[in-house]
């Protein structure tokens, strides 16, 4: 599977409103996989009271009897259910609880989605443990999709900003942006932040003079 491929699976899945089992969200751009994982969370419980359909553990909450039985039990009322890994580390789990929960993720009910989210942090370390959790990425993606959610390239990441400045009614200039992508650096996060900075300024058109004056 090519790098992008994961991800335009899950972008597929959402559309058609058909959910593989288990989905890796790891990467570079938190903002995007933040939002990849709302989406499913919206599509998924479809208005569903999340106290019985929603369930998110991390490494300070994992409990292996507590996640088997939300695998395993109904949702209320009928629908889906999605369960959320956070930042979970298959190698600081309990061995036998680490082969149990595999083996769940081999039978997973129609009605459970399991997303393993790992922030952009999980692969920002230094090489042994970088190479240890890319082999348990690897791993995961024997269950279901494994999305890579990188920094987007300069054309993508321009057309996202220049969304952002028209739902706003704010004027901005194609040379402008890019004076923007070169001033900040290109993640999400932060170019969302400085956006927001952006249109709360006065003037009806954004510059590169506005950009100096507001931006880190």
């Amino acid at each position: 599977m090519r790098k992008d491929d994961g991800l335009e699976l899950l972008k597929a899945d959402l559309k058609k409103r058909v959910f593989a089992r288990l989905y890796t969200l790891y990467g570079d751009e938190d903002y995007l996989k933040k939002f990849y994982l709302s989406e499913l969370k919206t599509k998924l419980l479809d208005g569903a009271d999340e106290e019985f359909c929603y369930f998110k553990y991390d490494m300070q909450n994992f409990d292996i009897v507590s996640l088997c039985d939300n695998l395993e039990s109904y949702p209320f009322c009928g629908g889906n259910k999605l369960i959320v890994l956070e930042n979970l580390e298959l190698s600081k789990i309990n061995e036998s609880d680490k082969k149990q929960m595999l083996a769940r993720f081999s039978e997973l009910a129609d009605f459970v989605t399991v997303v393993f989210y790992y922030d952009s942090i999980f692969l920002q370390v230094d090489y042994a443990v970088k190479l240890k959790r890319q082999g348990e990425l690897r791993e995961l993606a024997k269950f279901g999709p494994s999305v890579d959610v990188s920094i987007r390239g300069r054309a993508e990441l321009s057309r996202w900003v220049a969304r952002h400045f028209k739902a706003a009614k704010k004027r901005i200039s194609p040379a402008a942006i890019e004076f923007l992508l070169s001033y900040t650096d290109n993640s999400m996060v932060n170019l969302k932040t400085e956006i927001d900075k952006l249109i709360c300024c006065p003037e009806a058109e954004v510059t590169e003079r506005e950009i100096q004056q507001i931006c880190s």
